[in-house]
């Protein structure tokens, strides 16, 4: 992995972890009680083991999931969620690699159980809007990945899911 991708993508996780968070029916507590603070990881943060000048060549999603490289993506987009009380991790879904973002129930105000079906839907039609906004910013972001697993076809998959695992928004990059 080459650091440069690690400080690409931070920017990208933020955004796409406030997409929801922005619309939660506690934002204004919760941004209150907790600003937004983005933190940077550097190269000491990083065990050297992981951090390598080489991109994977041509493995399979499933053993990148399992490799160090995106164990260090995780451990790097999640320090820079700590804020906004989203988690995240990599799912593998055939050949698509998911980015699953899971918030807390007092970020989104439910566990998701209670949601309607109605409330789905305004939701889902929510977070379409907002991601149709910054598909274009989220590119390198999935560049990075389709590099890092030798795959340029890869489909880089947004998945949000409440803490309870209720699936809020899926979209395909």
């Amino acid at each position: 992995m080459k650091l440069k991708n690690v400080n690409v993508l931070l920017p990208a996780a933020v955004i796409m972890a406030t997409m929801t968070a922005c619309g939660s029916k506690n934002h204004e507590a919760i941004q209150a009680e907790q600003p937004m603070t983005i933190q940077t990881v550097t190269n000491e943060e990083l065990s050297s083991e992981m951090v390598s000048d080489d991109s994977a060549d041509n493995i399979s999603v499933d053993e990148w999931v399992a490799s160090d490289a995106a164990a260090t993506y995780i451990q790097a987009l999640n320090t820079s969620l700590v804020s906004t009380g989203a988690v995240i991790h990599f799912e593998v879904d055939g050949d698509a690699l998911c980015m699953v973002f899971s918030y807390s129930e007092e970020v989104l105000g439910t566990d998701g159980s209670d949601l309607t079906e109605e409330q789905m839907e305004e939701e889902q039609a929510r977070l379409q809007e907002k991601y149709d906004n910054i598909k274009e910013q989220l590119e390198p972001m999935c560049d990075v990945f389709r590099e890092e697993v030798g795959n340029a076809e890869l489909v880089v998959r947004i998945v949000y899911k409440t803490s309870n695992g209720t699936e809020l928004f899926r979209q395909d990059l």
